[in-house]
């Protein structure tokens, strides 16, 4: 869309890290960096953590950005140059900044060229791949389709034990390993795959290739969010868990896993709806309190399908209980998810059960969750629980200290992680735990805080 300069005025913000943009035709865009994305076409593309660049953070609804059809998560791509009608790419605040302040001497009016991205979280299927080492006969009937796929359309009466424990009807192969070296050869049609398989001796293996298409149903987050009840989190959630718990299943029945669950991008998918729906609500409900009974659905959704959660999402959950003002369970959230004692110390922590759909679940404990992110979550909480022994327990874990003891209990070592630098804020953090807890206690331990600074 394009703008009257003379109307323009830039604001600088302290919520965001960012700038508003102001007119007096009713428009009120913030911009903000650090957003990931894939881009380089004009094509609609999805997020991506090496993105760096300018998302549309806020729009004023009716007003001049959101009638031009401006919506939040859109990717500034360009704006126009200081004279003429080329439009030149921006990455950066600053670059917006300049680009406003130069043109509006050389010209009246600018252009502002946006790009709208997916949701990843609207697919109906996820396909996974796998690759399978197998020998002669395979025992396999497959099957051209329209699309150029070759699918397998049932078994033999003597299949190989692998085929028929990790192999499923409807499975696509799609490549073949060469005769020759480890390359994988695209396959489009029986005849090239039967080919290169039957130029093998019986006993000489082949590699091939599949894909297994996991449904995982229509997302239906943001009209549970709509209708403002907490009980549609998890009806949104469940086609997700329900393919991801599927899948999961057909792995672990395989006497060769073909799919690895964890990480998988079936996981993947369940994981962003997740945080789409805490996304969501965060955004459109004033109160705090509702963000603790949607962190208890998504935690009590992720148990049902039995997938454990990334770094991002515990974060997620246990900023939403923090909302909440429920530290407690943003501490119980982050033992669950990472099998670690919440209080810093070795001692393993106590198994807890989350509500489901049909009664008590727990999480799966994955170390992988333990980063930056949740690690500053955690203090926050006993931050505000006034906890300074468990805050500085957590930062000596965090740092890494050998043999460290705090209030005569020993702290642990989660220095390991690669995702793991203990930066200013979680100093801060701990030092307003003491704060809040006062007295001598609180005095030491924040100079001693201060000193590791």
């Amino acid at each position: 869309f394009s703008l009257d300069l003379d109307t323009v005025k830039i604001v600088d913000t302290t919520s965001i890290e960012g700038l508003s943009i102001e007119t007096d035709l009713d428009i009120a865009v913030q911009f903000m960096s650090g957003y990931s994305s894939r881009l380089g076409n004009e094509e609609e593309t999805e997020l991506r953590d090496d993105f760096e660049g300018v998302v549309v953070r806020t729009v004023t609804k009716d007003m001049l950005a959101w009638n031009a059809g401006v919506r939040p998560g859109d990717v500034l791509l360009s704006t126009s140059a200081t004279m003429g009608d080329a439009m030149w790419p921006k990455g950066s605040l600053v670059s917006v900044r300049s680009a406003i302040s130069t043109r509006k001497v050389m010209n009246q009016y600018m252009n502002f060229k946006f790009q709208r991205l997916k949701e990843p979280t609207a697919a109906t299927e996820v396909v996974e791949n796998f690759e399978l080492t197998l020998t002669r006969p395979i025992g396999i009937n497959i099957e051209d389709t329209e699309s150029g796929l070759v699918l397998i359309s049932s078994f033999t009466e003597a299949p190989q034990s692998v085929v028929e424990t990790a192999l499923r009807v409807g499975d696509r192969i799609v490549a073949v390993d060469s005769l020759i070296g480890s390359r994988m050869w695209p396959v489009s049609n029986v005849e090239g795959l039967v080919s290169a398989c039957t130029s093998r001796l019986p006993s000489q293996p082949v590699r091939l290739r599949f894909e297994r298409v996991v449904q995982v149903g229509e997302w239906g987050g943001s009209k549970a969010v709509m209708n403002g009840k907490v009980e549609s989190v998890s009806p949104a959630l469940t086609g997700a868990v329900d393919g991801f718990r599927k899948m999961k299943q057909d792995s672990e029945s395989a006497q060769t896993v073909p799919i690895k669950s964890s990480g998988s991008e079936t996981h993947q998918l369940l994981l962003a709806r997740c945080q789409q729906v805490l996304r969501q609500y965060a955004t459109d409900n004033k109160s705090g309190k509702v963000m603790g009974l949607v962190a208890d659905r998504i935690l009590g959704a992720l148990g049902e399908g039995g997938a454990p959660l990334d770094a991002k999402t515990l974060a997620m959950v246990m900023t939403a209980y923090g909302t909440s003002l429920q530290p407690e369970n943003a501490i119980k959230a982050f033992e669950a998810a990472t099998g670690l004692s919440g209080d810093g110390s070795l001692s393993q922590p106590e198994q807890v059960e989350f509500k489901g759909k049909n009664g008590p679940v727990t999480i799966i404990a994955d170390k992988s969750a333990l980063e930056i992110n949740t690690v500053i979550a955690l203090l926050r909480a006993h931050a505000v629980r006034g906890d300074v022994y468990s805050a500085r327990r957590v930062l000596a874990a965090t740092e890494g200290s050998k043999n460290g003891v705090v209030d005569d209990v020993p702290t642990s070592d989660w220095s390991k992680s690669k995702l793991l630098t203990c930066g200013v804020i979680c100093y801060n953090i701990v030092i307003a735990a003491a704060a809040k807890a006062g007295g001598k206690d609180g005095i030491d331990v924040a100079l001693d805080v201060f000193d590791c600074m």
